[in-house]
């Protein structure tokens, strides 16, 4: 993570003018490290194996709109669809779908999973999302990544970018593990200082967010799973 190395100061980086994020939300907290380290913000690309790219953060307020991944880009349509399967309004989360030219048509050989997220020339992504106003689009989430708390509905990206905040947080990934009552628990497994303790982590969360989003788990890990591109690899930390 470069964000986390020590600068150098004999680097020269006058001629660096854009900087990618891709493949995992930013977190506001390497948003602004890597600001205050290298003196040039990150900015977000949206893009998926199926589709190519879908959009990127090239806006000028990076500084209010970083957490989004921008607008999409040209030939390619992105709308938002809701649970009764009708286009969502501004600022209203749903599916995020999208049409592309360089959309894949399937997967080769398989029908059933081709059928299931390729539909009316559409691409759904299995993202949550809203569009704003000034069409710049904001991921919430995963579908199948959010946790069921006796009803309530738990979005992972949220409190990890809240455990973020902690000083002595890394990194952060959270998940639901299955309980013996056949509902989850939230799991929270984290990179931390040294010397940092789990009730300084539940401490922090207390009067903060939500009883039953604070993790009921919280793992310590010296460093976290990951495929060859550097997405977190979550099933194996269940």
């Amino acid at each position: 993570m470069y964000w986390q190395r020590p600068f150098c100061p004999s680097l020269n980086l006058s001629s660096l003018k854009l900087v990618i994020s891709a493949g995992a939300p930013l977190p506001e907290k390497i948003f602004r490290s890597f600001y205050d380290k290298y003196g040039i913000y990150p900015r977000q690309l949206y893009g998926s194996s199926e589709t190519g790219v879908i959009s990127i953060n090239l806006g000028d307020d990076i500084e209010n709109t970083f957490n989004s991944v921008g607008q999409h880009v040209k030939n390619v349509e992105v709308h938002i669809i809701d649970e009764d399967g009708k286009e969502a309004g501004v600022n209203e989360v749903g599916e995020i779908t999208v049409k592309s030219p360089s959309m894949t048509r399937g997967y080769f050989g398989l029908p059933e999973e081709t059928n299931k997220v390729f539909r009316g020339g559409y691409y759904f992504t299995g993202d949550l999302g809203r569009i704003d106003g000034d069409g710049f689009i904001y991921i919430v989430g995963r579908k199948k990544f959010f946790i069921n708390i006796s009803g309530n509905k738990v979005d992972p990206s949220e409190v990890e970018n809240f455990l973020l905040k902690h000083p002595k947080v890394k990194e952060a990934v959270v998940l639901g593990i299955n309980d013996s009552d056949g509902g989850e628990r939230v799991k929270a497994v984290l990179i931390v200082d040294k010397g940092t303790q789990k009730k300084d982590i539940l401490e922090f969360c207390k009067d903060e967010i939500a009883e039953y989003k604070i993790p009921r788990i919280i793992e310590f890990r010296d460093k976290l799973p990951r495929s060859p591109t550097g997405k977190v690899l979550r099933e194996e930390l269940k």
